[in-house]
């Protein structure tokens, strides 16, 4: 997810929380320490093993990871799963 510098963190982080809770992830809002703290929202499972946003307003980083799986990535993704 890549946002213009003046996005609206919070409001993005408790989107993706709501999100996120909807597919089963059990989330948790934070925030690092600081003058102007940066707010994220980590998740673990459903059909994920962790997520994490990270919502810097001068760029927001995501990263996942999932369970395996049985298959070739790129044909399960060209055919849509």
């Amino acid at each position: 997810m890549d946002r213009k510098p003046g996005g609206t963190p919070q409001s993005d982080v408790a989107k993706l929380q709501d999100l996120w809770k909807a597919k089963g992830i059990t989330t948790q809002a934070y925030e690092n320490s600081g003058k102007d703290p940066v707010r994220g929202v980590r998740g673990s499972g459903g059909p994920t093993t962790s997520i994490d946003l990270y919502a810097d307003p001068t760029g927001y980083t995501i990263e996942g990871l999932s369970v395996c799986t049985v298959g070739d990535a790129a044909e399960m993704q060209g055919n849509g799963e």
